[in-house]
């Protein structure tokens, strides 16, 4: 028999951090759930003690501010620790299920069991939250797991590994693995039992390709267009407000940032104007943060100057050169334009007008993204009839971005955003295995659906389906049940 080519470097880290996690899996499976959610509370208040170093690192790798990261990445991140803490024993508790009566005497209950080994590949933009979050869920849910971080967020990665160490994490149950693209493909070529991804849709489109080839399931958290629509008879001055923050905090590098801005066209001019002035201040105080990835600045301008070029109106900056590299204000949008269609992760807004609901909801719609959506507006009921027409993941009416750090939602994308669900009951169930089982009571020898599989088995099937789901009075099912009895009886002395 004769051997493959040699394994490269990096195939070989994959190979050995596999087998690691896969070492320690079945110890760290066994651990109780509410010792495992102790253990991600010991974590929770190590991160409360150490959050200025956190924050420091996360500033210096993100290109934050004190404020961004304090309330983007650690606040969100403490809230789903508390949460796991909390409530991770009751939600995997065995859940009954109804039994129906033609399944005799049994119970029904699902279990939900650890998947095995999960690679978390985790972005830059939001360091420490979008890797410790997915890590905990999974740890919480009793598999071990191997974080692959940003080449860009090393540091605030290996803050994430001695979090869990310090707070009693088994010895390999969470591994961090430093590198690029190829260390992902080589880790997701060990065969892990599960992938969760977050970033671009391109990565996650590769992450998928290689994932498929082994029919491993994968939760895909991607990119987003998002929409914000402003209904005539919204609260502007929270508006103007709710638009520059949800646009350009951490400089438009959120998944879930505002990126295209729908304003109804009898309020259009005026809270554009208003919005503008906003966004000029914002841009002279530096608290919106930097961009950090260059290249995704220069799509950003390219994208803003082709506009320009075919019509939208650059509201801000003044200058077409500092366009993406700051915040920018883009209005008179038309929906086919690159920069309404394409991403943009820069801080870049795009200004659309609409007249009606029905148009709004189109042009919302009209995307490949669906990952955050926000509706404004005084009537409750008209918000949440525009709320249920949108083709998004995740909604807020009255708010912005917000609702990504409630740990009681599961939050995911549809469309090209993604696929699958963190957070929540469901998040936390999705880093398991469903096994459904039925338990027999029965103490007869035979089941009526064994064989033999003769004329009086097939003729009291026949008449169990139209006493079951027939239409007859109260008396002729009760008879006939007791009839079905009889026969079921006779069946099995005879058998």
């Amino acid at each position: 028999m004769t051997e493959g080519p040699p394994k490269s470097d990096t195939a070989r880290r994959a190979s050995m951090a596999m087998q690691r996690a896969r070492a320690v899996h079945d110890g760290w499976a066994r651990v109780e759930p509410t010792e495992r959610s102790a253990c991600l509370g010991r974590m929770l208040r190590k991160i409360v003690l150490d959050r200025d170093e956190i924050v420091r690192t996360i500033c210096s790798e993100a290109g934050k501010t004190r404020a961004e990261a304090l309330s983007s990445d650690v606040l969100p991140t403490l809230e789903m620790l508390r949460y796991l803490e909390r409530e991770t024993a009751r939600i995997l508790e065995p859940r009954k299920a109804k039994t129906p009566l033609v399944f005799g005497r049994a119970s029904s209950r699902v279990e939900y069991r650890p998947r095995g080994v999960v690679v978390v590949i985790a972005p830059w933009n939001n360091p420490f939250q979008l890797s410790l979050v997915p890590v905990a869920f999974a740890l919480a849910a009793g598999n071990t797991v191997v974080l692959k971080p940003s080449p860009l967020a090393r540091k605030t990665a290996a803050l994430v590994g001695r979090l869990c160490q310090d707070a009693g994490l088994a010895q390999d149950a969470l591994q961090v693995e430093d590198g690029g693209p190829e260390l992902a493909q080589a880790l997701i070529a060990e065969r892990p039992d599960l992938v969760f991804f977050t970033g671009g849709p391109a990565g996650g489109r590769a992450v998928l390709q290689v994932a498929a080839k082994h029919l491993i399931p994968v939760i895909l958290e991607l990119g987003g267009k998002d929409p914000m629509i402003v209904l005539a008879d919204a609260d502007l001055e929270r508006v103007e407000q709710a638009a520059v923050y949800g646009a350009f905090a951490h400089a438009g590098q959120h998944c879930v940032s505002t990126k295209r801005l729908l304003i109804e066209k009898p309020i259009y001019g005026a809270l554009v104007d208003r919005i503008g002035n906003l966004t000029s201040s914002l841009a002279a105080t530096g608290q919106w943060g930097q961009v950090v990835d260059e290249r995704a600045m220069a799509v950003a301008a390219e994208q803003v100057r082709e506009a320009v070029a075919d019509g939208a109106r650059l509201v801000v900056p003044d200058d077409l050169d500092r366009a993406g590299a700051e915040p920018t204000l883009v209005s008179d949008c038309s929906p086919s334009m690159r920069l309404v269609q394409e991403e943009t992760f820069a801080p870049v807004l795009a200004v659309l007008p609409f007249e009606t609901d029905a148009e709004a909801v189109e042009m919302a719609n009209d995307s490949p993204f669906g990952l955050n959506a926000s509706v404004w507006s005084s009537d409750a009921a008209r918000a949440d009839d525009v709320v249920g027409r949108l083709q998004t993941g995740n909604a807020c009416v009255n708010n912005v971005l917000i609702n990504i750090g409630n740990p009681h939602l599961p939050f995911g994308g549809v469309k090209t955003s993604g696929f699958g669900r963190y957070h929540g009951p469901e998040g936390l169930r999705a880093f398991c295995v469903e096994t459904s089982v039925l338990a027999s009571r029965s103490r007869r020898r035979t089941e009526p659906n064994w064989f033999p599989h003769d004329d009086n088995m097939a003729e009291i099937t026949d008449e169990l389906i139209e006493l079951r789901y027939g239409e007859m009075s109260r008396w002729q099912r009760l008879t006939g049940w007791l009839r079905v009895g009889r026969k079921l009886t006779r069946r099995g002395k005879h058998l």
